[in-house]
């Protein structure tokens, strides 16, 4: 964000002449350091115009967003909201990083223990856009790892093993209505109803964040089937 953009056409160019394969990834900036380095004369490009080089982007412009609601579970619909937003104002095939851990941030497995770590972690991988694994997550890291000395991390110290859920999502990701689908979202009492359309087919993906155990939903009724475990769910009146 803060070098001029036809470096990056030019860049892009020559890099695609050696490997016309290669992803061009960016750690951009939120929109009020923009703001502030535009108002000191410097440069501070936007996002919308870095997509023009860039295959993807780091979430830093719904970052504050995020952090309300991981960190303090506030703003769920804001933040969903947010990504909407993105849908709007970005190209249509544009791709976010969705990440919950990173060497600036506390580990996400400092606030979630088990279960509700294993749910928030699948709320991210339904999320729109590229999901991002913080070295060490795989099996609930709780340590925040300091960013200029070595700190190797002690993969024998497993507090919660995650990985074959990822493997799982990784998977499901990767389908064409994931990549290709038109995703949408509802809060109802802090639970979070995603959903992802393409043609005539629905994928939904239901978070209860609140305290309720029967969810009532707008979803019709009928039998559906969960892709984490293989059983059939069914729906009637909504819930």
């Amino acid at each position: 964000s803060l070098i001029p953009v036809h470096f990056w056409e030019k860049a892009v160019k020559r890099l695609k002449k050696i490997n016309e394969d290669i992803i061009m990834l960016g750690e951009s900036v939120g929109k009020d350091f923009i703001l502030y380095l535009r108002s000191l004369g410097h440069t501070g490009v936007s996002d919308s115009e870095l997509y023009q080089y860039f295959d993807s982007l780091y979430p830093y412009d719904i970052k504050d967003y995020q952090d309300e609601f991981i960190y303090h579970n506030r703003n769920l619909e804001r933040w969903l909201y947010s990504i909407k937003e993105q849908q709007a104002i970005y190209p249509v095939d544009f791709v976010k990083v969705r990440y919950l851990s990173n060497h600036d941030l506390d580990r996400v497995g400092s606030y979630y223990k088990e279960k509700e770590l294993e749910k928030i972690w699948a709320f991210n991988f339904f999320l729109p856009g590229l999901t991002f694994i913080y070295a060490g997550d795989e099996f609930g890291e709780d340590v925040r790892q300091t960013l200029f000395e070595i700190e190797e991390i002690n993969w024998n110290k497993k507090n919660y093993d995650l990985s074959t859920l990822f493997k799982l999502l990784s998977c499901i990701k990767k389908e064409e209505i994931y990549r290709d689908g038109f995703f949408d979202y509802e809060v109802i009492n802090d639970v979070a109803i995603l959903k992802y359309i393409l043609n005539d087919n629905i994928s939904y993906g239901i978070f209860n964040f609140g305290k309720e155990e029967t969810i009532k939903t707008n979803i019709n009724d009928g039998i559906y089937l969960n892709k984490i475990n293989g059983e059939k769910i069914i729906i009637k009146d909504g819930i």
